[in-house]
């Protein structure tokens, strides 16, 4: 189950197109936020993001 925090930097993601500002957004690491994103990613066992 993905946590709400996961779910916040995929919309973060989502509204800014960018994975720079969007871990500004969320106040994180763009290593963070990407991590998080691909153990996200991961967990579905989908792409979420095209990179």
């Amino acid at each position: 189950m993905p946590s709400v925090r996961n779910l916040e930097y995929l919309v973060a993601i989502a509204d800014t197109l960018h994975f720079g500002r969007a871990a500004a957004a969320c106040n994180v690491s763009q290593p963070t936020l990407s991590h998080q994103l691909k153990g996200l990613e991961a967990r579905l066992g989908v792409t979420l993001i095209e990179r």
